[in-house]
């Protein structure tokens, strides 16, 4: 579909998210193939995990090295107070503090945010959930509910309380005890559905989508991928000597692998398919990039490249005509059609982002973090009210004040080479 000039972090309907070679985000217009770049970022350093990211309707929001999350809205850029880049869905993040100690809710469009969570030198990983709604769940290790913001709890399970996810009706969780992971659903009308328990060690099993749920499933040996339809049916997808696992990615965990119809995308052996109720598994590509369900299609990034997988038998341009300018992808290739934008697609690599080119852009280097947050939640409160749908009372809580993160306009500096 398309091939920007570095890898890609996100895309949507309009727009590919990618970071080219020089550190320099830009965004490619998919409808008119023209590239806007953003800003240059600063290095990641050694051992830190490598820059991710999404796009937000105003910009995009940036996780960069250690401790490090910008958001750029309509073109001016903000650095939020260092900490971890949690979860984004459209307009609404969640981030938390560099010390694990405070959580918070952020709207890049406004500037505003708000305290969610508070628990001063605690080192249990707090993980979070955003629906479109802009509804927050969150959870940590240290407890056994799924919160919902504002409203109330879900759960109470023993063992550590893996990330919450949500489609919007329904939300699930994974509790473990080390060796095994119990999975429960709770639909849109309370009701707790137990999923079944898999081999612990792979904490993203749990996909949701339309009311589908997808979730791993131990069958004594390895783990198999199953699915709960809307209406409760249970399916079998895999039935492998080896353990599947989901195909998962940072910011879209539990979000990409299931069609509206039910369709869910695993991994096996170095090995990507689709599993559909009361068929076998359809193999479609390596396991290398990510698969996601996008716009009535699966997609797949494969570093600089965004394909689309078709049916079997699609008219598609000959395989000798997809050049990657890199070995070891010719079985890609084979194993997924693909359909270009335009025969110019084609024809070479795009030109790699000129030094000069980086150098003009904004760095964000040496830009100051936003201050003057406020309204955190008090040591040990959590922002929640409301009784339990899992049976259990939560605990009380306080409404978070909410703070301005006053925006930084950046003015365009040459950076010395």
């Amino acid at each position: 579909m398309h091939r920007v000039q570095g890898s890609i972090l996100d895309f949507d309907a309009d727009r590919v998210l990618f970071l080219s070679q020089f550190q320099s985000l830009g965004i490619l217009d998919r409808a008119s193939q023209q590239v806007s770049w953003l800003a240059t970022l600063p290095q990641d350093p050694p051992g830190s995990t490598p820059t991710y990211g999404a796009l937000t309707p105003s910009g995009a929001a940036i996780q960069s090295g250690y401790g490090r999350i910008f958001t750029s809205v309509n073109g001016v850029w903000t650095r939020i107070t260092s900490g971890r880049l949690d979860a984004v869905n459209g307009d609404s993040l969640v981030w938390v503090t560099e010390d694990g100690g405070r959580a918070y809710a952020h709207t890049p469009s406004t500037g505003w945010s708000r305290g969610i969570w508070s628990r001063t030198g605690s080192d249990s990983p707090f993980q979070a959930d955003i629906a479109a709604s802009g509804d927050i769940y969150y959870a940590t290790y240290e407890e056994p509910f799924i919160r919902h913001l504002l409203v109330g709890t879900l759960g109470d399970h023993p063992g550590n309380l893996e990330r919450p996810i949500t489609d919007g009706t329904n939300v699930a969780g994974r509790w473990s005890d080390g060796s095994t992971s119990s999975s429960f659903l709770y639909t849109a009308d309370g009701e707790e559905v137990a999923l079944g328990d898999s081999i612990a060690g792979d904490p993203a099993g749990l996909l949701l989508h339309a009311g589908h749920a997808g979730f791993l499933r131990s069958d004594g040996d390895v783990n198999q991928v199953w699915l709960r339809t809307p209406d409760g049916e249970l399916h079998q997808l895999s039935s492998f000597e080896t353990s599947s696992q989901l195909d998962q990615q940072k910011l879209r965990v539990g979000h990409d692998g299931i069609s509206d119809s039910g369709e869910v995308v695993f991994l096996n052996e170095g090995k990507r398919y689709i599993g559909r109720p009361g068929a076998a598994p359809e193999e479609i590509s390596s396991a290398l990039g990510h698969a996601r369900w996008f716009d009535g299609s699966w997609y797949v990034t494969l570093g600089n490249t965004l394909f689309r997988v078709e049916a079997t038998g699609a008219a598609a341009p000959p395989v000798a005509a997809l050049r990657a300018g890199s070995k070891g992808l010719e079985g890609y290739y084979k194993e997924v059609v693909v359909r270009p934008i335009g025969d110019d697609a084609l024809e070479e690599e795009p030109a790699l982002l000129r030094r000069h080119e980086s150098d003009a852009l904004p760095a964000l280097s040496d830009l100051e973090e936003a201050t003057g947050l406020a309204g955190d939640a008090p040591d040990g409160a959590q922002a929640a009210a409301g009784c339990s749908a899992g049976g259990s009372a939560g605990p009380g809580s306080g409404a978070a004040a909410f703070a301005a993160l006053a925006g930084l306009a950046l003015a365009r500096r040459r950076r010395r080479a």
